[in-house]
């Protein structure tokens, strides 16, 4: 096999392979959005009216381990 022709080979691989990470980072996202649409379908809004006593969440305290 000439140099020309393993060039020519290993561009045509890289090629596939970039093709390849492409259309992998596609259905990435798609599956993405397809979960996000899943879990925001199924949590359940809150409304919270004036005077209404809510649990709060400290995000400062940090127990020391």
């Amino acid at each position: 096999m000439s140099y020309d022709q393993a060039r020519e080979q290993r561009k045509f691989q890289l090629q596939e392979l970039d093709e390849l990470r492409l259309e992998a980072y596609e259905n990435s996202r798609i599956y993405k959005r397809k979960v996000k649409k899943f879990h925001d379908q199924k949590i359940l809004r809150k409304d919270f009216s004036i005077g209404q006593k809510v649990l709060l969440f400290n995000s400062r305290l940090k127990l020391i381990a």
